[in-house]
């Protein structure tokens, strides 16, 4: 977080800080002071504008009173000031007069909108006068932390820098100034931005596909980066339904792998997700399907079906020389392979399309097999014939 320069060096009671007046004009000299010290430590005054730090004055203390003369310019910000001592803070207001705001300053970047944690803004400012620009001039901005930045002349009457936004930075309205000072006259311009969480782009790079055999391995590459580009300084996580799939960080992706089982028959969700110590994240997903149970069932049982082949062939070669009615058993047995084709494509459309209910399965399913059953059942007495 943004740090600024508001405590002692060291602990102290509580001070009593003072200025001479509690309402001031920029160029004004302003006369501060501070009681309660204790000899021989050292202490720092600040004052800050809210987010911006205006002069941090480091001192020793020679008795229990300090007091110290600080000259306003043109270059500081107007509007309430804190000046702090430990727990002590004095208020005090500065205004503008006519000639520290006879320079026009305009933003041309950045826009009063919403930015990310983590974002590189592009500071630049036109400082004119009468529509005339203003060449040569000295200006100034603060940064992320609150210090003192000076912005580039680029030419015009343009002129530039970067404010940098922290991964940590903190959210909400944020005021940025400009201030400008040429030949004793000044000019100061203030634009409000929105500080946002930084959002954790991610993007899946594998797997390419939608749809995977059971008993594939799922590959899982994920890039992920803030938006200053940065690949690190977050936790990825990936889940495949409800099981969780372990990521590791390599050559600048966040790499796992997963092996589909038969309980992963039909569509799942791939769940990516990024997450930081400081709430800023983000998420991605993909949709894939499971299939085929029956192919990996052939496939796992191969053996079994090849010996089961042989067996039926065999039996179907004696049961042929023994049955004269032919034809009725053909005509059985392509009733059969019909029907088993329709089981076969309700198993699709259920495990793998996804495109009936459960209830319409298990109705239609029953219904088949119990015309096999019938089948079945004449095609043994025919057998025994």
């Amino acid at each position: 977080m943004r740090k600024f320069l508001l405590v002692l060096l060291l602990l102290s009671p509580s001070f009593a800080i003072s200025t001479d007046f509690n309402s001031y004009f920029k160029g004004d000299p302003i006369t501060i002071g501070v009681s309660n010290l204790s000899a021989g430590s050292s202490y720092v005054i600040s004052a800050y504008d809210g987010s911006n730090i205006i002069f941090a004055h480091e001192f020793t203390a020679s008795g229990s009173d300090y007091s110290f003369v600080y000259e306003s310019t043109f270059l500081d910000p107007s509007g309430e000031w804190l000046i702090s001592l430990g727990s002590d803070v004095k208020s005090i207001n500065v205004n503008s007069i006519r000639d520290s705001s006879s320079y026009l300053v305009s933003f041309i970047s950045p826009v009063s909108r919403g930015y990310e944690r983590t974002e590189l803004i592009n500071l630049t400012v036109n400082v004119s006068m009468a529509g005339e620009s203003i060449n040569s001039a000295v200006v100034h901005s603060f940064d992320e932390s609150g210090s003192r930045i000076t912005l580039s002349e680029v030419g015009g009457g343009v002129y530039s820098g970067e404010y940098k936004l922290g991964v940590d930075s903190v959210t909400g309205i944020r005021k940025l100034v400009v201030l400008a000072l040429k030949e004793g006259l000044g000019g100061e311009g203030v634009l409000n931005i929105t500080v946002n969480e930084a959002r954790i782009a991610l993007s899946i790079v594998q797997p390419e596909l939608n749809e995977y055999s059971i008993g594939s391995l799922l590959t899982v590459k994920v890039k992920g980066e803030y938006p200053n580009g940065s690949l690190q300084g977050f936790t990825v996580n990936a889940s495949y339904g409800d099981v969780s799939v372990p990521l590791v960080f390599s050559d600048g992706f966040y790499v796992g792998e997963y092996t589909l089982t038969p309980i992963d028959v039909g569509l799942k969700t791939l769940m990516i997700g990024a997450f930081d110590d400081y709430g800023n994240g983000g998420t991605v997903s993909k949709k894939i399907s499971g299939s085929n149970l029956l192919v990996y069932y052939l496939v796992s049982n191969i053996g079994y079906i090849i010996i089961g082949g042989i067996g039926v062939g065999v039996v179907v070669f004696f049961a042929n020389k023994k049955i004269s009615g032919t034809i009725n058993v053909k005509r059985l047995a392509d009733k059969k392979d019909e029907l088993l084709s329709k089981k076969k494509k309700l198993q699709e459309d259920y495990f793998v399309n996804s495109s009936i209910s459960k209830e319409i399965y298990d109705e239609d399913t029953s219904k088949i097999d119990e015309e096999l059953n019938i089948i079945s059942a004449k095609l043994r007495n025919i057998k025994k014939k």
